[in-house]
């Protein structure tokens, strides 16, 4: 039998985010997260109680970087009913919200749309900010990661190393023109595939 692993990005849409206003908290919420259709819902609840009827447990990526214009309540809104239902919650991280946050930018006025615009102290930095969001928002230690857009590089692997996230799932051959930049055939590092994720080294 293949093992699969059933895996949903969850995150505030950053774009609509920009084009309803910081004000539209709720309708975004509901757009992309609820996932509110003129069909009815299809966001996460929709997703659990499918996965829950058929006895499959999902991982749900969870971006916290929206805690820097709406504060860790608006993240704990969508961790607290996957934790509730039984399903796993591991890291997500957009940084196109730096952009949005304004001065609350932890980087000052470095923005970028996916980490690999960043240095590697720069990640570590942006790793250990979103995962402190996401625990303050009731989620446990994530021990698995995923770039927001797919877009980490080699650096982004060193920066989950640094800072203690075991897994990435953020290397996709598959996807044509992806923003992925990481090179599996690099010196600089060591990396095993398992089951569609890459683990991180503890060496």
């Amino acid at each position: 039998m293949t093992a699969v692993y059933i895996t949903i990005d969850t995150e505030y849409s950053a774009g609509l985010t920009i084009r309803l206003g910081l004000h539209a908290r709720e309708a975004v919420y509901a757009r992309s997260i609820a996932g509110h259709t003129a069909d009815g819902a299809v966001g996460i609840e929709h997703q659990m109680e499918v996965m829950d009827a058929h006895g499959i447990k999902g991982v749900f990526f969870v971006d916290p970087m929206p805690a820097l214009v709406w504060g860790t309540r608006a993240i704990a809104e969508v961790v607290e009913p996957i934790l509730a239902r039984g399903h796993e919650v591991q890291l997500h991280l957009h940084p196109e919200w730096m952009e949005i946050a304004g001065d609350a930018n932890p980087l000052g006025g470095r923005t970028g749309r996916n980490l690999h615009d960043f240095t590697e102290d720069e990640q570590v930095e942006l790793l250990e900010l979103a995962r402190e969001y996401l625990m303050q928002a009731g989620a446990p230690a994530p021990t698995a990661f995923r770039a927001g857009n797919y877009g980490a590089d080699d650096a982004t692997l060193r920066a989950l190393h640094r800072v203690g996230i075991r897994y990435d799932s953020s290397h996709v051959p598959g996807i044509a023109g992806s923003d992925c930049r990481i090179g599996l055939t690099s010196a600089d590092r060591e990396v095993v595939h398992r089951e569609g994720t890459i683990e991180v080294p503890a060496g």
